[in-house]
């Protein structure tokens, strides 16, 4: 096998690794984790981006820097949270990647991509749901970011779907 063809096989294997891969427990392996509360403003537009405190801010920039290659930043939403046989779940469900940079003032602006969307598979195979889920919830997020009246539509969907799992907290607000 030529060094070319090597090459182009670990980039496949790569994608494929990163498309199945997941946040499997968001208190787990996740370096870098900070939880908001309140009304979704990022994925919403009503902000396009969060302010990061100094300290905090500094250290992920710095990390996401370093690792930029084998590690993503991630904003995750509509967590899966339970107890199952294989141990506790608390991964979200959608996934957007992030970006972090330094404004100058000593602070960071967190800012998520929009558009590209992604389930986490780790979340999807807690739920145990069948593969038409998937296909649904891919077509739920084909838009731009995540409105309260896609939330209802998930939350819709999972009742059809994963009707095994409770998800009344879903529709306690929009996000």
């Amino acid at each position: 096998m030529s060094n070319s063809a090597l090459i182009q096989w670990l980039t496949a294997c790569y994608r494929e690794d990163r498309v199945r891969a997941g946040v499997r427990d968001f208190y787990g392996a996740v370096k870098y984790r900070r939880m908001t509360q309140g009304e979704e403003k990022l994925l919403t537009g009503i902000l396009p981006e969060i302010l990061l405190p100094p300290k905090y801010g500094s250290d992920l920039a710095a990390y996401s820097t370093m690792h930029k290659r084998e590690r993503e930043l991630l904003y995750g939403v509509l967590f899966v949270c339970g107890k199952t046989e294989e141990g506790i779940h608390r991964s979200p469900l959608v996934l957007f990647n992030a970006k972090i940079t330094e404004d100058g003032d000593d602070y960071f602006p967190l800012r998520v991509q929009m558009k590209g969307a992604r389930l986490n598979q780790a979340a999807l195979d807690v739920l145990q749901a069948p593969k038409e889920f998937e296909q649904v919830l891919r077509e739920i997020l084909v838009g731009e970011g995540l409105s309260e009246a896609m939330v209802g539509e998930i939350r819709r969907e999972m009742a059809v779907y994963c009707p095994h799992v409770h998800c009344k907290a879903c529709s306690n607000g929009p996000i």
